[in-house]
């Protein structure tokens, strides 16, 4: 799904991982909502939805804003 990201205008800032392998997080960065939404819709995305859900894996969205720059 991250090579979707260019697409509608998304890019990858950090992929990390749980110190005990089980869980994989990847902050994302859109230049907009509906640039996000249009990410979430993408007829390719939604066609692997199945595969998604066959693996158990879970996946979650949460929009979130910068607090504090560095």
């Amino acid at each position: 799904m991250l090579a979707l990201l260019p697409s509608h205008g998304g890019r990858l800032l950090r992929r990390l991982g749980s110190g005990d392998g089980q869980a994989e997080y990847h902050l994302l960065e859109f230049s907009d909502a509906a640039c996000f939404d249009a990410f979430q819709a993408d007829p390719l995305r939604c066609a692997l939805q199945p595969l998604l859900i066959a693996s158990r894996a879970q996946a979650r969205a949460v929009r979130v804003i910068i607090i504090l720059a560095e």
